[in-house]
């Protein structure tokens, strides 16, 4: 790997390998710091910092030049910058790092919640579906619940699926206080019964109970039919029964009027009156007018037309008077034929009066079934109430359960800490093979350095941790080779320590420090070490 720089910034003409360790050294303000940068920039292919306008990008030109330009190159490709327009090209397969490693940036200086998402994703501590399967299986989710969980926390993300759970344990702990009207608790959830709740309420369901209200219900209807048709029946019995005196006298009087029609009639009969008419015939002998009269002759002449009209009236009025008292011997009968059958049914109405019991109509009273019916409709509900709490309290418990999991503390942290555990055995084998302290992330992402916190160190001790940080997590980040600046900071002793650290990472560095001699700068051309050193004075290396 090659690194290039020229006239970007402070650095004219610098022309240098990367190698397992390659120190650049020289004095202050001769082009170190912009070396690192450019090489910094060549590996994440940044051409400026995010701080800076294009605009301005003139200023990343050395003033001894009108244009700058700097590349990275190795056997795979190669990445160059041309400044002041920043156009970036590559071929191949150019070196490349992340911010981290570059140099550019630190978790150190992030805030708290950027910071854990970056150890989250670099660290690849995001739980997996399975995790989340195995973690809320007590919940008791179906097939179909599950899928819609992770399919949120894939689309919406960890925090957000948190969220919605715990605002869903709100509502289902406020809908069983509104069942109860007590506030939730566990243990109060696992034991609440409704009022008057005994251990035969246990025993009913809501379907058994809806059962027998509908039947109380139908016996209640045919109830009040049945009292409506007895007490009828009752009426038309006693008026019945109260009518017989009457009935006897109706009958008596109806036979006496009946008596009397056959008397009439039969006196009208025999008064029936004779029919005269003119029969007289001559005599065949001498021609005297004869007449036959009870079967004997008799001399003629004796009846007039006269005559004969008027019994010929009077037989029809006597016919007429016959037929009327005929008609009225048929009413007389009639009516004592009714009032014959009125008598017998008053006598029927006293008989079955005095057979019926002295009790109330057979069957149930209205009353009694209601009390039935009352006590029904209170047990559906209250078994019903129990249900509905029982329903919501094993609904929090669901979520309660899938809240733990959820929770930033909770799966995501479990699984963070494993993660962890291997980042802090890489940070110690950094900080053992450059003899430093021990370098240590704590679950609350922390960092300390001998079991001191960061704030607390000094600038070596802070810069020590500083890049047993970046060297660890290029490591893992892919990143294919390192820049590290200021580390003049660090004494001889500890300078030796960052050599072996970045020998142990194994990835490619260039190391900058300040050195006012060139003769004090070691060389990292040791066969045990394969590295460079360069001196840069006033931008040139040499």
């Amino acid at each position: 790997m090659k690194l290039n720089v020229n006239f970007y910034r402070g650095a004219r003409t610098v022309d240098i390998p990367i190698t397992p360790v390659t120190l650049l050294a020289g004095m202050n303000g001769h082009g170190k710091s912009s070396v690192a940068d450019a090489m910094a920039s060549l590996l994440t292919g940044r051409a400026l910092p995010p701080w800076m306008k294009k605009k301005d990008a003139g200023q990343f030109v050395n003033a001894d030049s009108g244009a700058g330009r700097i590349t990275l190159s190795s056997d795979a490709g190669d990445t160059t910058i041309t400044y002041p327009d920043c156009t970036v090209t590559s071929t191949g397969r150019p070196p490349q790092a992340s911010m981290v490693a570059a140099g550019i940036e630190s978790p150190l200086d992030m805030p708290d919640r950027d910071r854990a998402q970056y150890f989250a994703a670099l660290l690849k501590t995001s739980p997996t579906e399975q995790m989340l399967r195995e973690a809320v299986k007590d919940a008791g989710l179906d097939d179909k619940a599950f899928a819609d969980l992770w399919q949120q926390v894939t689309i919406s993300g960890w925090d957000a699926a948190y969220s919605k759970a715990k605002e869903q344990g709100v509502q289902s702990k406020g809908a069983w206080m509104h069942v109860t009207g007590q506030q939730y608790g566990s243990q109060k959830g696992e034991e609440w019964r409704p009022a008057g709740w005994t251990d035969a309420h246990d025993k009913m369901t809501v379907d058994r109970l809806t059962s027998q209200i509908t039947a109380l219900n139908a016996e209640i209807d045919a109830a009040i039919k049945r009292t409506a048709v007895d007490e009828h029946e009752l009426a038309s019995l006693r008026s019945m029964a109260e009518g017989y005196d009457d009935a006897v006298k109706m009958l008596g009087d109806a036979t006496k009027e009946l008596t009397e029609a056959q008397d009439a009639l039969a006196k009208k009969r025999k008064q029936a009156p004779a029919v005269l008419s003119l029969d007289d015939q001559p005599c065949p002998s001498c021609g005297v007018a004869l007449s036959i009269k009870a079967g004997k002759i008799v001399p003629g002449g004796t009846v007039t037309d006269k005559q004969v009209d008027a019994s010929r009236k009077a037989a029809a009025k006597h016919a007429a008077e016959v037929e009327k008292l005929e008609t009225a011997l048929q009413e007389a009968r009639a009516a004592e034929s009714k009032m014959s059958t009125l008598l017998a049914d008053c006598e029927a109405a006293q008989r079955k009066l005095a057979a019926m019991p002295a009790a109330s109509p057979a069957g149930r009273s209205v009353d009694e079934i209601n009390r039935d019916l009352s006590s029904a409709q209170i047990n559906r509900d209250m078994v019903k109430c129990r249900m509905e709490a029982d329903k919501y309290h094993r609904e929090i418990q669901r979520l309660l359960v899938v809240v733990t999991a959820l929770a930033p503390e909770g799966l995501r942290q479990t699984a963070l800490l494993l993660m962890l555990k291997h980042f802090n055995t890489g940070l110690a084998k950094i900080s053992a093979c450059a003899h430093w302290g021990e370098v240590h992330l704590l679950d609350s992402l922390d960092v300390t350095y001998d079991g001191r916190p960061y704030r607390l160190l000094s600038q070596s001790e802070k810069f020590r941790v500083r890049v047993t940080l970046q060297l660890t997590i290029a490591t893992l980040d892919a990143s294919e080779a390192v820049v590290i600046d200021a580390a003049d900071v660090l004494d001889k002793s500890g300078r030796n320590g960052l050599i072996m650290a970045v020998l142990n990472s194994g990835l490619p560095a260039l190391v900058c420090m300040t050195m006012n001699e060139r003769g004090d700068m070691p060389d990292m051309s040791n066969p045990r070490i394969g590295g460079v050193s360069a001196w840069i004075e006033q931008g040139v290396t040499a």
